[in-house]
């Protein structure tokens, strides 16, 4: 909780319990300043911050990466929060703001645009978090495709629960 580890070794903690308020804080402590991010989920900005302390000093031609991810519980979170705009507010009141996050390839797609990633961007929906099978999936992509470089990892975003554990390949 509101904790950024780096190989073990913690680079940046806040006291703030809250996840919107904390992911805040740690993307201007990284330096962030896209005022796109702000308009992104929750479960889009935690993956968009991991991956930018992740990717910290490290260069890569756009076709060398790649991204494989996972969760457990998709957009769900973000999803609700929409329904339930629609079903208080009614049909008008729904923003394409909000519907444009109700797809977990979203946090994909924008680390993929944050760091001119062009190779593999897949999202899986699992039960649990098994690395063991991302790394597999990324090992095969990057023999078949020449990627040089694949982060994998889980995000997640249920209610007041939050993980993201990232590693690079």
């Amino acid at each position: 909780k509101s904790t950024i580890l780096k190989n073990g070794d913690v680079i940046f903690q806040s006291g703030e319990k809250d996840l919107s308020t904390f992911i805040r804080q740690a993307y201007k402590n990284a330096g962030g300043n896209n005022l796109k991010f702000y308009q992104s989920s929750d479960l889009c900005k935690l993956g968009s911050v991991a991956a930018l302390y992740l990717l910290e000093g490290i260069s890569f031609g756009p076709e060398e990466m790649g991204i494989v991810m996972a969760n457990a519980h998709s957009s769900l979170f973000t999803d609700t929060a929409h329904q339930h705009v629609i079903d208080t507010s009614g049909d008008m009141a729904a923003s394409p703001a909000i519907c444009v996050y109700t797809l977990p390839n979203v946090v994909t797609g924008q680390i993929c645009i944050n760091h001119k990633i062009q190779g593999e961007n897949t999202f899986f929906i699992n039960k649990t978090c098994n690395f063991g099978e991302l790394e597999s999936y990324a090992s095969l992509v990057m023999e078949n495709t020449g990627l040089q470089y694949c982060i994998i990892g889980w995000c997640e975003v249920w209610k007041e629960e939050y993980r993201v554990e990232l590693r690079l390949l």
